[in-house]
């Protein structure tokens, strides 16, 4: 479909960064449908980012390839071209960054935002929905993805579009853990 962009779960490794307890770091990206390694700043990349003590919100553009840091992806939805101005809105609401808890992290928000543009109804999913514990799925299944790149038994490298997983529910995602 024209005007279609794919939506990601993007995990980044976190072990360079000394000062973060989380293993991984996440983030969302959007990318237009088929974005390929000579596509230049087409993805556009949505996280919660630390410096120093101090949350806040990050929007970008990204190139689509494989950057130093990124271990994959998860592609777990759509979005129609014409939602990009109100997801940008949408994920910088500062209510998303829940800065007065202590243990809240990146990936927090990245669940929650998956859920607020559920909610709003803007993401198409294949065989699973934008539930509690569809959500919980996705993430362990990005989590268990991103062990096994971080562990080096799938080849990567830069330049190159980064190893993408396509999630479609939990209810499939026992086969795909028995692969691994």
């Amino acid at each position: 479909m024209a005007g279609e962009h794919s939506i990601y779960l993007a995990s980044y490794d976190n072990a360079p960064r000394s000062n973060q307890d989380a293993r991984f770091h996440w983030a969302l990206l959007i990318a237009p449908k088929g974005a390929g390694t000579d596509s230049v700043m087409t993805t556009r990349m949505y996280h919660a980012t630390k410096k120093g003590d101090h949350w806040t919100f990050e929007h970008r553009r990204v190139d689509s390839v494989r950057s130093p840091l990124m271990l994959g992806r998860i592609h777990f939805a759509d979005i129609d071209e014409d939602r990009l101005g109100d997801v940008g809105r949408a994920l910088s609401d500062p209510s998303l960054l829940r800065l007065q808890e202590e243990d809240w992290d990146c990936g927090m928000w990245a669940r929650d935002a998956i859920a607020a543009l559920g909610r709003r109804g803007w993401l198409r999913a294949k065989r699973w929905s934008v539930a509690e514990r569809d959500l919980d799925g996705l993430f362990k299944f990005a989590e268990q993805f991103s062990e096994k790149l971080a562990h080096g038994r799938t080849p990567v490298g830069f330049n190159k579009l980064p190893p993408t997983k396509r999630y479609t529910g939990s209810r499939h995602m026992l086969n795909y853990l028995l692969k691994l």
